[in-house]
């Protein structure tokens, strides 16, 4: 997963995987097709599904992807009651699989539960009805491959874009934590599984976890840790089972290199300049009063801010950058403020002892400036290349 400098989340997904025969579905003479994840229902926009060689592969629409999961349903309903399903309970499952809003699916999966007698999660139907749960917010990804991949391994790529869960969950001003369900993740059948995350420019990542819902034990079981943090970060698993109720945890910060370092370094130089300021108050005064110098120190005291100003400029980037990078845009633009009136109490300065007390004034306004800036550059996560 990375994040586009326009505002979206890319997320590529790889299957590698072996179909076995007898669980191949037919889809027409040479072609079967393969059920590989469900996924959020939601417009996935730039969809791109191709095998290892690159060659585009075609995936089931909504009409019969949506024919597949209404029929598993009906299957394990009528499997668990041991009877034919009535109208309405064919119509339950129908909508549940072909519903886009909670309103649409809450009474059908009130009418299965009920069906199923499952007022807790310790009966028979359970399982049933946790898969119920995942096909009302989830629909289920299904591609055409030809049927001599049948018992072959096989490797199914796919990328797209779209937005992981809003905006996340701001813990502080200088991180976001995002908790992003798993998508196209396998179940029981999982071998291995390998998530990878990329921070946007600007940004660098603090933590990432992975954890699953145990519902047998009501819990939730840590899945791993990524061993190594920055602009990269990954966390890897075998052999355990993974599915909608499995998801990361990536808490995002701003990277020490670039801006946050910048700001740091500006507030420490301006803060510098305002002590050198205050202890030569004499010289200074007599500078800016010398027509032929005061020119060139107000000249010097404007281009700093200037400078600190050029940093604040910027092109397209993803919203969580902006979010992030806020604070110590915002210093960057109180160091330049301060520098201005510097300026200005220079050129408009009367006598000495106002230029005194306006430099002692901003230099405790710069002060507090730098220990935000301080801040900022201690929250922020170093190692970004």
């Amino acid at each position: 997963m990375s994040f586009e400098a326009h505002g979206e989340t890319r997320q590529r997904i790889s299957w590698d995987f072996t179909l076995p025969q007898e669980l191949a579905i037919e889809a027409s003479k040479d072609r079967v097709a393969v059920p590989l994840a469900t996924l959020r229902k939601e417009p996935l926009k730039r969809l791109d599904v191709t095998d290892a060689a690159g060659t585009a592969i075609p995936i089931w629409g909504t009409d019969d992807n949506g024919a597949l999961a209404t029929e598993a349903l009906v299957s394990g309903l009528s499997g668990v009651l041991g009877r034919e399903l009535s109208t309405r309970e064919l119509e339950a499952l129908r909508s549940i699989v072909f519903a886009t809003q909670p309103e649409q699916y809450q009474p059908a999966l009130k009418l299965i539960r009920d069906a199923l007698g499952v007022a807790d999660r310790t009966v028979e139907g359970t399982p049933l009805m946790a898969v119920a749960e995942d096909l009302a917010v989830n629909f289920i990804l299904v591609v055409e491959l030809p049927a001599e991949t049948a018992g072959t391994r096989t490797l199914v790529k796919m990328q797209y874009e779209g937005d992981v869960n809003g905006d996340g969950e701001p813990t502080a001003a200088y991180s976001v934590v995002h908790n992003a369900w798993f998508d196209g993740a396998a179940w029981s059948s999982t071998r291995s599984w390998h998530v990878e995350v990329h921070a946007p420019p600007g940004l660098a990542i603090h933590a990432l976890t992975a954890s699953r819902w145990d519902a047998d034990d009501d819990d939730i079981k840590p899945l791993g840790v990524s061993p190594v943090l920055g602009h990269t970060a990954h966390v890897a698993g075998q052999t355990t089972p993974l599915g909608s109720l499995s998801w990361f945890e990536l808490e995002l910060r701003p990277a020490r290199s670039g801006l946050v370092s910048q700001t740091l370094f500006g507030a420490l130089m301006t803060g510098l300049l305002l002590v050198a300021g205050v202890i030569f108050d004499d010289a200074l005064y007599d500078a800016v009063k010398d027509p032929n110098r005061a020119s060139a120190v107000v000249a010097i005291m404007l281009a700093v801010p200037a400078f600190l100003l050029a940093l604040l400029s910027r092109g397209q980037e993803h919203g969580l950058v902006s979010r992030l990078l806020l604070l110590p845009r915002m210093i960057n633009l109180a160091v330049a403020v301060v520098l201005l009136f510097t300026a200005a109490a220079l050129v408009l300065g009367t006598d000495k002892d106002y230029l005194s007390c306006t430099l002692r004034a901003l230099l405790a306004v710069q002060f507090v400036l730098f220990v935000a800036a301080g801040v900022v550059w201690g929250r922020s996560v170093g190692g970004d290349p």
